[in-house]
């Protein structure tokens, strides 16, 4: 209970420093696109690295290529939530990862209409060997890097066996281990390290971090030992977790933190009574117990301060889009002639800012995140919006074992499938189990910015950490709207990750409708070739079903006017009469031939039920059962070193048409800085129901250039040929579009008080950050009116860009 409240108090107050510092500073929530990639971590070793790629939603891996080595490299993923595949189709965005040797990343984009589908494609400033997996939550990627070396161990062990004079020196058995962590000729000796057996790609990420704490840990640097496995230990719990703990406690105490240290050496007891490390921490524990004075070395006031100092934290990305679309469309009727018509369907710059301040120390870790953006319509009739995709304070205590959040914010598990207005408390009541509470109002658009708060939700669940490679959560939600049940549903979701196999399982059971919401199960199989299998089944109601789908086709803007006219009862079987069953089934296989030459192919069947006539609204038909099948091949370096050339074929057919449609796709590498990438698209369609047909051609190209690591510009155009032909009547579209991007990654110092302000990337374990700024941008954003001036217009870091 005591370490409970001590972790509490740790949350408040870094939640205060963060409000604290933001009232300060005068910083005003800005605008960003509710985005696929949530962010990157990089934890180097000493021969390897491994890239967590994070999204905002879950994800499966389907397929990359080239197998193992390459200048570039593409991963095929699909969202779990078959919804969202729509959603980011529409999508493409960047990250951006400080490049070292270990780890030579030049960008990481994210591309969702791709001829192979959504893509995640990572580029390296040279050639480079990697291995690609699943991340354990289903919601990242996992890519382990060894460099330009093809037969690297990617589980690195730092050797603790003696080698020669003055390297690291073997720990003693345990019946000689000392009281308290002793040196030899002024080398620390540890625990010995713990082997893991079947290490896959997150267990690769989990080794590399310890190895690298162990290292830190000999070579005296304890504040980064200190971070390294504090991250490791915030992570499902695993066999390398016991020797974190174990390890933790040596660098707590060696760094002067003696009340952290006695701890963490409870902690291990409790947790691990008969662990192999068990009598050499009760030992060490001993040893603090009775030895009142700590040695000199553990008093330095230099060290204490290193162990205390507050780090501030300011990261934001900023993009600009505009974007121009005409279409020119010319109807020859045989009555009336030709009718032309001329349309600008869109003509907008759209402002995007991705704002995070954090703050942490030994004791506490706190950010605050705004996410929001800025649309000025430049169409005589349109209108000028903006959206908050995220507006959240977040605070925990160091070891994440109690952890709060407050405000916009999206999260993808425990019965909440979207975005809310609201709290989120997290505590971890033991390694293996953690309890999440959550309440607030669904945000049905990003666009919304008052509460309704006649419509507000309160759930509770648990997640089970690792068991084996088994992992999940348990959960119950219970959702009103207009004083009636809206949703009341108990679910689990089940993961499995292991060397060659990975599945995702979920169940959602409305307790109070008595109906299966969602239920659906993922799987992937990668063979000793290199060839992976993915399957999935998804079933579903759609859209998921609340009490307020009732409100659909009625002229009744809210459940409370429509009670005016239907009993509860009705509005219930309203509501149900309104939602189809919706049944998807998909099979995914790809094969590498070899380094340059892979073949993709995907088949899925999908089937939507009918809705019933009722409350004056007519049925829906069934859709039948509709097909999609499509075939890509994908080659590397066919021209030159680095290219990129794919060529795919889609056909589709549905209730309505038989669609056909042929895609070839080029990205060529002119200079280090200068991509062109071409695009021809070429489709037909023929209606079922009637005589009609469509033809299509739609060529574009890309062209890309960095300016600056953290600064990019991107210049995208196109045409389009269109001729559909009904019942006699032709009509022939010919329309242009243009897209010119720029996007910048800032990192803004605050002014610095009497704590730290850093902007160096923790050691051994960096998230994205980026240095410059870009005054460039800034001026032409500046320039135009929108919300993101008042931000940008109060950093002075951004006014002393040296581009």
């Amino acid at each position: 209970m005591e370490k409970a409240l001590r972790s509490i108090g740790y949350v408040t107050v870094g939640a205060a420093a963060v409000a604290g510092f933001v009232s300060a500073e005068e910083a005003h929530a800005q605008p960003s696109l509710d985005r696929v990639l949530s962010e990157a971590h990089v934890t180097e070793g000493d021969r390897c690295s491994v890239v967590r790629v994070d999204f905002n939603f879950p994800v499966r891996y389907v397929s990359h290529f080239p197998t193992d080595n390459g200048n570039e490299l593409q991963i095929r993923v699909r969202a779990i939530e078959r919804q969202l595949d729509g959603e980011m189709a529409l999508r493409r965005e960047s990250l951006r990862l400080p490049s070292t040797d270990l780890t030579p990343i030049r960008e990481i984009d994210f591309e969702g209409n791709r001829p192979e589908g959504p893509t995640v494609e990572v580029v390296f400033s040279k050639k480079t060997f990697f291995r690609v997996g699943q991340g354990a939550d289903f919601r990242s990627l996992v890519i382990v890097l060894s460099g330009e070396n093809a037969n690297v161990d990617c589980t690195p062990v730092t050797p603790i066996a003696p080698v020669t004079p003055g390297d690291l020196i073997a720990t003693p058995p345990p019946a000689q281990a000392a009281a308290t962590p002793s040196a030899r000729n002024g080398r620390l000796e540890l625990p010995p390290a713990t082997a893991q057996a079947g290490a896959g790609a997150d267990a690769v990420e989990s080794q590399v971090l310890l190895d690298t704490a162990r290292t830190s840990l000999l070579d005296r640097n304890f504040p980064q030992a200190i971070q390294l496995l504090t991250k490791l230990l915030q992570r499902p719990e695993g066999p390398l977790a016991a020797e974190a703990h174990e390890l933790l406690g040596i660098a707590r105490e060696r760094n002067g933190q003696l009340a952290h240290a006695k701890a963490e050496y409870e902690d291990y007891l409790r947790l691990y009574p008969q662990g192999p490390g068990a009598e050499r921490v009760r030992q060490r524990l001993s040893g603090l117990l009775t030895d009142a004075t700590p040695r000199p070395e553990l008093r330095s006031a230099e060290r204490a301060k290193e162990a205390g100092e507050t780090e501030w934290k300011l990261n934001t990305s900023l993009s600009q889009y505009y974007l121009r679309d005409d279409t020119s469309r010319t109807t020859d009727d045989p009555v009336l002639g030709k009718i032309k018509e001329d349309t600008v369907n869109q003509n907008e710059l759209l402002t995007a800012v991705d704002a995070t301040l954090g703050v942490r120390n030994s004791d506490f870790q706190a950010k605050m995140r705004v996410a929001t953006t800025y649309t000025n319509d430049f169409r005589s009739d349109g209108q000028n919006e903006s959206t908050i995709s995220a507006a959240y304070l977040e605070a925990s205590d160091a070891k994440q074992r109690v952890l709060g959040r407050v405000g916009r914010q999206t999260r993808s598990t425990g019965g909440i499938f979207g975005r809310f207005d609201g709290g989120l408390l997290s505590m971890r009541a033991t390694n293996k189990f953690k309890l999440n509470l959550a309440a607030g109002y669904p945000v049905e658009s990003s666009k919304d910015q008052t509460f309704n708060n006649n419509r507000y939700f309160y759930a509770a669940s648990v997640d089970i950490g690792r068991i084996g490679k088994w992992d999940g959560d348990l959960y119950y939600l219970r959702q009103s709207a207009y004083r009636l049940v809206d949703r009341e549903a108990v679910g689990a979701e089940v993961r499995y990750v292991g060397d060659k196999i990975s599945a995702f399982g979920l169940v959602d059971y409305d307790v109070h409708y008595k109906q299966v919401n969602i239920g659906l199960v993922n799987a992937n199989v990668t063979l000793a070739d290199e060839t992976t299998f993915s399957v999935s089944a998804d079933y579903r109601r759609a859209p998921l079903l609340t009490t307020t789908n009732a409100l659909q086709g009625q002229t009744a803007g809210s459940l409370d006017e429509l009670k005016a006219s239907y009993s509860r009862e009705q509005i219930e079987q309203l509501a149900n009469d309104r939602t189809a069953y919706s049944r998807t089934a998909t099979v995914s296989a790809s094969h590498p031939f070899n380094d340059h030459v892979a073949v993709n192919l995907d088949a899925t069947v999908s089937n939507m039920s009918s809705t019933k006539e009722s409350g004056g609204v007519p049925a829906n038909p069934a859709s039948g059962n509709e097909y999609y099948y499509s075939a890509q091949v994908v080659g590397s370096s066919v021209f030159t070193d680095g290219d990129l050339v794919i060529g795919g074929v889609r056909y589709a057919d549905t209730a309505a048409s038989n669609r056909y449609t042929v895609d070839f796709s080029a990205r060529y590498p002119v200079t280090r800085d200068f991509r062109v990438s071409p695009r021809v698209r070429l489709s037909y369609r023929e209606n079922k129901n009637d005589d009609g047909t469509q033809t299509a051609v739609r060529p574009s190209v890309r062209l890309n250039y960095n300016v600056h690591r953290n600064f990019q510009l991107e210049f995208e155009g196109g045409g389009e040929w269109q001729q559909d032909e009904f019942s006699g009547i032709s009509t022939e579209s010919r329309g242009f579009f243009l897209k010119q991007p720029a996007s910048c990654q800032v990192d803004v110092a605050p002014p610095a008080g009497n704590t730290r302000a850093t902007f160096v990337p923790r050691p051994g374990t960096r998230s994205m950050r980026t240095e410059p700024p870009c005054r460039s941008m800034m001026a032409f954003v500046m320039a135009n009116p929108s919300p993101t001036r008042a931000l940008l217009g109060s950093s002075p870091a951004c006014a002393s860009s040296p581009l």
